[in-house]
């Protein structure tokens, strides 16, 4: 049976977001930096001589202190307020040596998307200030923010009396982080219980209880119930469907109005709430008890959505080699009564060596569109991008998977982390209710060229 691995993830921390362990229970039992983050707990105290420059201190108010802050947001380590923060050292480098790298996109994106990345100009004053050695403020006085903060404002709520019925999904009991876990996934179940009627998931609202420690949050449907009492998970089973997922700078999820997630009459519906947290500076004490609240109509609206995968999975990544696979598939002509169907959201997926993640809509006549071009990858913030495409009877649809194996040994594809993937999820309707179609089938219908890039 194919089990497929999945995390998602958002955050505008520049180091908040270390790559979870390969450890089955998906957590870090080993201590992060032995070195103390600057202004832990933030004893920032304003001199001019360490404030930051009025560009550098605008940049950071917009694009990072919304995790970087005070209080820290999201499992972000350190804060970002003066120059003594960007002096200290993670191992060898200097912070803002690595925070100039991420913003640059080399390696990771900061800050990722859905957030606003920082301008050509923003990039190239940080960069001069980190060259000129890190110089203070000082007897300057700085005006206006150029750029708005980006804002992560709460979910707006479905309109009154859209809602027949709000169930909230929460855990039977907080969960309390160790103080040696650095990144962890931990898994509750929900069960939805029977309906005299059908019903649809027009909206989902997140409730979030502990924002300092919490990474990301997906509502996964199941076939089997699972405990109320949340417990580490590292991967998800090949019958759970994503739902929902929200990281910083997301908000609630409102459904096409034409198209609704189908939970049906006279059946429990089976639900899992995967959640990451990330405590690099191994708090103790650290409790969460966030979950997400649904809006249920029984006013049926006139389509149901589902998902289906696109992917590939035979695919070997030599020691120190690049790889770039192809996978194409074509909608059957047997399908053509169903299509086309409506592309709203797409969902990639890959593994620590992911360098680029990209899906195109190749119509019968007429140019590709691209759907989503993550380049570069980041493992760690994996996130829905919104998308607007027919799929129509005789297009292709293309996903280009590229990797970088910097280990020493031969990577396949796999579950674990220490292995790789190859899949984007979308989201689409009307709902493919052939009786021999499977939302795995596009997957298992690709057919894929490997090639070694220099």
């Amino acid at each position: 049976m194919v089990r497929i691995a999945i995390a998602a993830a958002s955050c505008l921390a520049f180091f908040a977001c270390i790559a979870p362990s390969s450890d089955p229970a998906g957590e870090d039992p080993k201590p992060g930096p032995t070195s103390n983050p600057p202004h832990s707990g933030h004893e920032h105290t304003s001199g001019k001589a360490d404030d930051l420059p009025c560009a550098i201190d605008a940049l950071m108010k917009a694009k990072c202190q919304g995790c970087h802050g005070d209080p820290l947001l999201y499992g972000a380590p350190v804060p970002l307020f003066d120059v003594a923060d960007f002096e200290h050292k993670d191992g060898k480098e200097a912070l803002a040596d690595v925070a100039l790298r991420y913003l640059k996109g080399e390696g990771r994106v900061m800050p990722p998307a859905p957030n606003t990345r920082a301008t050509d100009e923003e990039i190239a004053a940080f960069e001069e200030w980190v060259a000129l050695g890190l110089p203070g403020r000082g007897d300057a006085t700085c005006g206006e923010h150029p750029h708005p903060p980006d804002k992560m404002d709460p979910p707006e709520p479905p309109p009154p009396g859209t809602c027949s019925d709000s169930p909230k999904l929460a855990p039977a009991s907080k969960y309390t982080l160790g103080t040696s876990v650095t990144d962890t996934y931990v898994c509750y179940g929900v069960d939805l219980p029977k309906s005299a009627k059908r019903r649809q998931v027009i909206a989902m609202t997140p409730t979030l209880d502990n924002t300092q420690v919490l990474h990301h949050m997906i509502v996964f449907t199941a076939s089997k119930s699972r405990s109320g009492t949340p417990s580490p998970c590292a991967q998800m089973e090949s019958d759970w469907k994503m739902l929902y997922g929200w990281a910083p700078g997301s908000t609630g999820s409102q459904m096409p109005k034409e198209a609704g997630f189908p939970i049906e009459a006279n059946a429990v519906t089976h639900l899992v709430v995967q959640l990451h947290y990330s405590n690099p500076s191994h708090a103790s004490g650290k409790q969460d008890g966030s979950g997400v609240e649904l809006c249920l109509t029984e006013t049926l609206r006139d389509e149901d959505a589902d998902f289906m995968v696109f992917g590939g999975t035979s695919f070997t990544l030599q020691p120190g080699k690049k790889l770039r696979m192809v996978c194409d598939v074509k909608a059957p002509q047997q399908l053509a009564p169903y299509l086309p169907v409506n592309v709203f959201a797409t969902f990639p997926h890959m593994h620590k060596l992911g360098t680029r993640s990209k899906l195109e809509l190749i119509p019968k006549s007429g140019a590709p569109t691209t759907l989503v071009d993550v380049n570069p990858w980041d493992f760690n913030h994996q996130i829905s991008y919104p998308t607007d495409v027919q799929m129509k009877a005789g297009d292709t649809v293309r996903i280009t998977c590229e990797w970088h194996n910097t280990t020493p040994d031969p990577v396949y594809y796999g579950e674990e982390t220490a292995e790789e993937m190859c899949f984007n999820f979308i989201t689409y309707y009307p709902k493919i209710t052939v009786a021999q179609w499977s939302y795995l089938a596009p997957l298992q219908l690709s057919t894929c060229t490997n090639t070694d890039l220099p």
